[in-house]
């Protein structure tokens, strides 16, 4: 399910334009010296080199994933209903170009990452709803930097911003589809939650 999610939101972000290289799902990776890395083709790709790149996108999963099943039948009808709440942290390295550059592209990346029941989204999760509900923006690099890059040896300069957007994606539908990774719905009628 996150893997289409990660796609949309990359997606977005590359409309804006402000990075050149945008990772999918990562997670740390090392014993002793950790860092972000995504797995590709059997093996782990860091994302640590990225002066190699005009700006840096990746994402990584953040705590546990909690289920909850909804009992109000109101709301459910004859359906089981569960809600996936997972968090999640978006983190963008680019460098500087002006003051208060780092709120800019924290609040740029947020709003174009936020979304309300994606349609999209819906018909291939075969989910009532999906949602990210944004939670921080983390303006302080040196946290960044010891959470992301544990025992690394990077240094980033004040020309270089490192900004992580914290939120939780949050997907609800029929306990039997969301369970075995969708169902396959006609949404062709529904036009009161044709949200972006």
């Amino acid at each position: 399910m996150i893997d289409d999610i990660i796609v949309h939101i990359n997606n977005k972000i590359k409309d804006l334009r402000i990075v050149s290289k945008l990772f999918g799902l990562c997670e740390l990776v090392g014993e002793e010296l950790k860092s972000p890395a995504e797995y590709c083709n059997g093996e782990f790709r860091s994302v640590a080199d990225f002066d190699f790149y005009n700006g840096v996108v990746y994402h990584r999963i953040i705590g546990d994933t909690s289920v909850s099943e909804d009992e109000d039948e109101d709301v459910s009808g004859c359906f089981s209903m569960k809600t996936f709440r997972v968090p999640m942290r978006t983190c963008i390295i680019i460098k500087r170009k002006g003051n208060y550059a780092d709120l800019s592209v924290g609040q740029t990346v947020l709003s174009a990452i936020s979304f309300t029941n994606n349609k999209d989204l819906r018909i291939a999760l075969g989910a009532d709803t999906v949602v990210v509900e944004s939670r921080t923006i983390i303006l302080d690099k040196e946290r960044l930097l010891e959470e992301e890059f544990e025992g690394q040896d990077i240094s980033l300069g004040y020309e270089d911003l490192f900004v992580g957007i914290e939120y939780d994606i949050v997907i609800t539908g029929a306990a039997s589809c969301i369970e075995k990774y969708g169902c396959k719905r006609d949404y062709s009628d529904d036009y009161s939650n044709e949200y972006s």
